[in-house]
């Protein structure tokens, strides 16, 4: 167990998190690890962020935490191909994937993001920008108790998928075509919307 945060970023020749503590009361940091290629080792519990940005041989998400006490960020991961493994992981804050140029789908995610705890008193948020082979909608979360940003997301073209209910705004923009808000009331149960 660590008292509070774990660094292991921009550690070269950092293929997986095996040796990884058991608990982080605080954030743990594996950013900017060039060659990470799994999550195998990693801390299952976080009480603060898991920041795993720009770790560029990074195609999934298994073995990750499956519980952190607010942001999941893996922005950048230019070859993240799925959000497999984060099935079942607690994320009350926000959880990041944008500028994954390689996503297609979002099948992997919770569903559910969101949800004011001990550790995370803001607003839940789940982005996804400039996921320039994001396709579909399939596998979003159920339920966003906050907001979804879908924004520059070049290869979407449908809703297909899209979660049942935002609490928060639905703000999609910058897509291969344009949602009107009615269409996305027709499939989503949120009060604001943005085009």
């Amino acid at each position: 167990m660590v008292g509070s945060k774990f660094n292991c970023s921009a550690c070269r020749g950092l293929k997986t998190l095996k040796g990884s503590p058991i608990i982080v009361d605080d954030s743990f940091r594996c950013d900017e690890c060039a060659s990470l290629e799994s999550l195998e080792g990693c801390t299952k519990e976080i009480g603060g962020s898991f920041i795993c940005d720009a770790c560029e041989k990074l195609k999934t998400l298994e073995h990750g935490p499956v519980k952190v006490g607010n942001i999941y960020t893996v922005s950048e991961c230019k070859n993240l191909i799925s959000l497999k493994g984060l099935e079942n992981t607690i994320i009350p804050g926000i959880f990041n994937c944008s500028n994954c140029y390689a996503l297609e789908s979002l099948e992997g995610c919770p569903k559910k993001i969101g949800k004011k705890g001990k550790n995370w008193m803001g607003s839940s948020q789940m982005i996804c920008r400039y996921c320039t082979s994001l396709k579909t909608l399939k596998g979003a979360p159920e339920i966003i108790d906050g907001d979804l940003f879908l924004t520059n997301c070049s290869s979407l073209e449908s809703l297909e998928g899209c979660p049942k209910r935002v609490t928060g705004s639905f703000i999609c923009c910058g897509c291969k075509r344009k949602f009107e808000p009615d269409e996305i009331l027709a499939v989503c149960d949120t009060s604001l919307t943005s085009i």
